[in-house]
């Protein structure tokens, strides 16, 4: 499995948190009620605190009281730790920290390798993403899969659980009928070696045009499948070779992407190990499926609300909906996962409900483990690329067209740059995953250059040059930088609003995994860089009055400089020392 986000930090609770459990701690000592530490905030005013509570609401409505005089009551007795003053604000009750103290702490965790991440859980937590079809090219529609799944399971990683990265390939059905056919009729083996993907895709839409003129080619394909199905060596030989030239093929998409899987463990292993068989039998065996009037066995689940669930057609073959509940037990047989997530776009929302409610009508008690996290579409306007296939862009031309326009921007920028060619890619790359991660996963998204690939506005290389300008920024000042406690010297406003981002940041990680939701954490680091550039603007490290105050400074950008490093490295995107 992908190591290195847990770092070398064995923490459970940091110091943000720390603070809100003892105020959590108090009001239960105090008023002997349960309190969720989500109800514990920040008030809209720094001014009045640095943490806030309604909880007077509900304690008055049970003890018929005025809720100003219930938080006027509590405020008197609340001694939370690390708490230097609570105050009533109205129904509100208001807590200013020890400020040395917390800041103090707040940058010692913040400068730690892995910072942010937390012991491990010893549970494992399976994620089901990016799936592209075996001998077609990886498009830009499986781009939103493959990042937004690569983020969860980064920010799953993180907090502390085992994560097993699964592509569940397309790599069975009619289709590879058809594929074979078209190869036995027109294919070239030395173009096969060199191009496949390339090849198979030409022979599949030459296969669709002949098929018109000769519908005999239909016939032939089908009795091409039938006997792949039925192990003959000829074709198990030849769908064997696809597959894996398709999957080498992929992997070198996903190494630039910097993406390793841990299975490729598609359809295909469910049909012909006959895992599929096995369920629909299962399946008539408890009753919870039975056979139509055209001979399809289905599972009806019309009373629970939804569309039956095809799981066999009349014809007696399966489907990928059979060996989607297969995946599902064998993942469970295996892993005994704490969540089984699919991360597959909003259109398929109906087939994992009735994948999960069949599941559970079945007898799985671990089917409510089953997580079906959507996501909308992307959008890439016409003449947005400068190399174009028919209406598909690929995503190697994507990630070129990026690296292309950021090399450019660069000889114009910083033409003595080193490695020029490597920094473009990575900034290309940046621009395109934050471009995704950065807005709510369940809408339509659409790509536009210009504002991904803004220095200045809120883009994945807005945040790299915020990184590569904090390394400059150390660089230039460590050596003349001496001083002991940096608590006692950072009080600006500028300053405070860093750290509380700063020490923000593994509650964040935490509150984003929990949701599956990437661009939680996109928009904290967003928040957090827009401090640090405020701060950049108004406070000189390398002028500071003294010492001491530059020693300070200087560990407050170490500390950004490294929150943001790990928040990147989550995003699936690489902190760039120089831009």
């Amino acid at each position: 499995m992908k190591q290195g986000l847990r770092g070398t930090v064995k923490i459970n609770m940091y110091v943000y948190e720390e603070v809100i459990d003892s105020i959590v701690q108090e009001i239960k000592r105090v008023t002997g009620q349960e309190v969720n530490a989500s109800e514990i905030s920040e008030p809209p005013d720094s001014s009045m605190g640095d943490f806030s509570t309604n909880i007077a609401f509900s304690i008055a409505k049970k003890q018929g009281k005025d809720p100003a005089k219930v938080a006027q009551e509590l405020s008197e007795e609340l001694k939370p730790r690390m708490v230097d003053q609570v105050t009533p604000q109205g129904p509100y009750i208001n807590f200013k920290v020890k400020k040395k103290e917390y800041t103090s702490r707040a940058l010692q965790e913040a400068v730690q390798e892995g910072y942010g991440g937390r012991e491990s859980k010893e549970e494992n937590i399976t994620i089901d993403y990016s799936h592209p079809n075996i001998a077609k090219p990886f498009h830009i529609g499986h781009l939103r899969s493959t990042v937004i799944g690569e983020a969860i399971a980064n920010l799953n990683e993180k907090i502390g659980y085992r994560v097993i990265r699964i592509n569940h390939l397309g790599d069975w059905g009619t289709q590879f009928g058809k594929l074979i056919t078209a190869y036995k009729e027109w294919g070239d083996p030395k173009e096969l070696e060199e191009t496949p993907i390339e090849h198979l895709n030409e022979l599949y839409v030459k296969f669709h045009e002949e098929e018109k003129l000769n519908p005999e080619l239909s016939d032939e394909a089908r009795r091409n499948f039938k006997k792949l199905e039925e192990g003959n060596q000829e074709q198990l030989e030849l769908w064997e070779k696809i597959r894996e030239l398709s999957i080498e093929k992929f992997k070198e998409t996903y190494k630039r992407l910097g993406i390793k899987f841990d299975t490729y463990k598609g359809e295909s292993h469910y049909a012909r190990t006959g895992e599929s068989e096995k369920m629909v039998k299962e399946a008539l065996e408890k009753e919870v499926a039975q056979i139509d009037l055209d001979g399809s066995i289905v599972v009806n689940l019309e009373k629970h609300g939804m569309t039956n669930c095809l799981i066999k057609k009349r014809d007696g073959s399966t489907l990928y909906s059979t060996r989607d509940l297969a995946a599902a037990k064998d993942r469970w047989k295996e892993y005994r996962f704490k969540k089984n997530i699919y991360v597959v776009r909003s259109a398929q929302t109906l087939h994992f409900k009735q994948i999960f409610k069949t599941l559970e009508l079945l007898g799985y008690t671990w089917s409510n483990r089953c997580i079906h996290v959507p996501f909308g579409s992307l959008n890439m306007p016409e003449g947005a690329m400068s190399t174009r296939k028919g209406n598909i862009v690929e995503l190697e031309q994507l990630l070129n067209e990026a690296q292309g326009r950021v090399l450019k921007l660069i000889e114009e920028k910083n033409p003595q740059l080193e490695n020029k060619g490597e920094v473009a890619d990575e900034v290309g790359k940046a621009a395109i995953k934050f471009n995704d991660l950065s807005q709510n996963r369940v809408k339509d998204i659409e790509f536009n250059w210009e504002r991904a690939l803004n220095f200045e506005g809120d883009t994945g290389p807005y945040l790299q040059y915020s990184h590569a300008r904090a390394t400059g920024i150390i660089e230039e000042v460590s050596e003349e930088a001496q001083g002991k406690d940096p608590a006692q010297e950072l009080n600006s406003k500028e300053e405070q609003e860093m750290i509380k981002k700063i020490s923000e940041f593994p509650r964040t990680l935490k509150n984003s995994a929990e949701k599956n939701e990437p661009h939680i954490l996109a928009q904290h680091l967003l928040e957090l860089t827009h401090a640090f550039n405020t701060f950049y603007r108004k406070h000189s490290v390398k002028y500071a009055e003294t010492k001491e105050l530059k020693s300070a400074i200087l560990k407050l950008v170490q500390a950004f400089k490294n929150t943001l490093a790990e928040g990147l490295k989550v995003l699936g995107i690489t902190p760039l020392e120089e831009m």
